[in-house]
């Protein structure tokens, strides 16, 4: 699959398009350091209404780091106060895959 197929096939799949409207507060690979001064970069964070939706990207297959990697996200910021809304992994290597990771 092409990049720009890639990238139309994410801004316009049913369940993720509402992430990607004109007028949300979006942060993209932006780092913040945890308590124990560990520092995060999460692909995108969407904040609406005092909550945040975490999406991280991923190519290959699923695995069960990449759901420990997201639920660290989530953690780190609900830490720093952030009520989390959705956590959803995206996998982007044939064909469009979504995971909506739960917590555990």
């Amino acid at each position: 699959m092409k990049l720009n197929e890639i990238l139309l096939s994410i801004v316009s799949h049913p369940d993720l398009q509402a992430y990607f409207n004109e007028g949300l507060t979006v942060f993209t690979e932006r780092e913040f350091l945890t308590d124990d001064q560990k520092i995060l970069k999460p692909d995108r964070l969407i904040l609406e209404d005092g909550r945040v939706t975490i999406i991280d990207y991923k190519t290959g297959k699923p695995e069960a780091k990449h759901k420990q990697q997201i639920q660290n996200y989530a953690l780190a910021l609900q830490q720093l106060n952030f009520e989390i809304n959705k956590k959803l992994l995206v996998y982007i290597e044939n064909d469009l895959g979504l995971v909506n990771v739960l917590s555990v």
